[in-house]
């Protein structure tokens, strides 16, 4: 039997009885940490997300939930949450001898598209909409650099420059404002995250939101642009940012945004590290990247 469908048979036997026989057109669209699901139901498409529970807790999905729903009634453009007569979180499941809790939100139609300076822009029109919509400023917000993690990295390049990221990170924080932006963060802000209807781009997969300083996610989507010697990532770096500070009328500061790249380099590490497993060849090339983000930033 084919892998994917005896995968798809695995995981129907394992939701069926949470779905209550409602499942119909059935697609597998991920299979990476987390397993993703398009079904197609009576009332609407849905997305399934099963995620491990040794990486989110049952408690984490129902918050992503609370976020989604609270974006939603405030009419941000975000996937939301379909009407079923079903808990929208679900488990634990067993498959293949891995615990998944299961999260559903709408399906969004439309488009995946590329990073270009159009589509740049239409993103960050959507993300500053997020920003502003539950944002206020604060003297009194923690910079979380998780500085007691590098030693616990497995590959041991991992560690040698996350000590590097750190002691940048450090000097930045000096110089960043007292005052901070902060709201409800994506926590990962970048093209592939969002489907496009015309001008509109609509966030999917809140699975990192947290409330927090929102510079964190402009400088998120910066560092997906940071591809040596890529003009097309450049300009649309510079079309986001222009675009977002125009919607927004406020500005980060150098610093801020900096150090929330390192950040953003250091959680990536982290992830990496922590959930997969590299052999030495693919553990330098990300090194390698990690260590370009310095020499960016500096």
């Amino acid at each position: 039997m084919d892998n994917n469908v005896d995968l798809q048979s695995r995981i129907l036997n394992a939701i069926e009885h949470h779905m209550v026989g409602q499942i119909g057109d059935f697609e597998i669209v991920s299979k990476g940490l987390n397993l993703i699901i398009r079904l197609s139901l009576d009332s609407c498409p849905i997305f399934i997300r099963l995620t491990p529970s040794h990486f989110k807790s049952e408690s984490d999905l129902r918050n992503e939930i609370q976020c989604i729903q609270n974006l939603e009634r405030a009419g941000m453009p975000v996937c939301g949450c379909p009407d079923l007569d079903i808990d929208l979180v679900f488990g634990p499941i067993l498959i293949d001898s891995i615990m998944y809790y299961g999260l559903i939100t709408r399906a969004v139609e439309g488009q995946i598209r590329e990073t270009t300076p159009t589509n740049s822009r239409i993103f960050a029109r959507s993300l500053a909409k997020i920003h502003r919509a539950f944002g206020s400023k604060t003297t009194d917000f923690p910079r979380p650099l998780d500085a007691h993690k590098v030693d616990k990295f497995s590959q041991t390049g991992f560690a040698d420059v996350a000590g590097q990221l750190l002691n940048i990170a450090h000097r930045f924080a000096d110089d960043i404002p007292n005052e901070c932006w902060i709201g409800v963060c994506h926590g990962d802000a970048w093209i592939g995250n969002a489907v496009f209807r015309n001008e509109d781009a609509i966030l999917i997969d809140f699975e990192h939101q947290h409330f927090g300083q929102t510079s964190y996610d402009v400088a998120t989507y910066v560092w997906h642009c940071l591809e040596p010697e890529n003009e097309v990532k450049h300009a649309s770096l510079r079309a986001f940012v222009d675009e977002y500070k125009r919607q927004r009328g406020i500005s980060f500061s150098e610093a801020e945004l900096k150090y929330q790249i390192l950040q953003k380099e250091l959680n990536n590490l982290f992830f990496l590290d922590k959930f997969h497993e590299f052999d030495q060849n693919v553990a330098n090339d990300i090194a390698s990247r990690a260590i370009q983000t310095l020499d960016w930033v500096q």
